[in-house]
């Protein structure tokens, strides 16, 4: 009986602070995007950006979209998005368009590479239990498939030596 109250208890105590990593994670990234987009920001103060090129308003967009929704930004949803909108010709006419703009401006190209970076560290850390049980589980799997092919391969070896 005190095994399943520990245990319950345990459970309990990690369900907690998991939901206020998540808290602490989303604020502390959440702050982060601020500094970057107030820095995105500064270039077009100092004119390093002309405020009205498209490239800029659809970035700083971004950014904003991005502060105000991060608690609900998740793989998932970006793994469904992106199934969903894998065969559409219309976007990948935008994203050739939107590359053209990042790549005639060095600093587009600097700030978009640290919003990825900084979307990719935050699902990271977002989901990383999720990470570390793919990891656990597959990896038994993983190494029953490599110890079946060198099984496989040392009966193809035998197989030939009989011939």
């Amino acid at each position: 009986m005190e095994l399943k109250i520990s245990i319950l208890l345990l459970f309990v105590l990690f369900t907690i602070s998991w939901i206020y990593y998540k808290q602490y994670l989303t604020l502390k990234y959440r702050y982060k995007f601020y500094e970057l987009r107030d820095n995105f920001r500064n270039s077009v103060i100092s004119g390093r950006i002309d405020k009205r090129d498209w490239t800029f308003d659809y970035l700083d967009n971004c950014m904003s979209k991005i502060i105000n929704n991060l608690t609900v930004a998740n793989l998932w949803s970006i793994i469904l998005i992106s199934l969903h909108h894998k065969n559409d010709k219309s976007l990948e006419a935008f994203k050739k368009h939107l590359n053209i703009g990042i790549v005639n401006n060095k600093e587009f190209q600097n700030f978009y590479n640290d919003f990825q970076r900084l979307i990719a560290r935050y699902l990271i850390q977002k989901h990383i239990l999720t990470f570390m049980v793919f990891v656990i589980c597959s990896t038994p799997i993983f190494s029953s498939l490599m110890l079946m092919k060198n099984i496989k391969i040392k009966v193809k070896d035998f197989i030939e030596y009989l011939r």
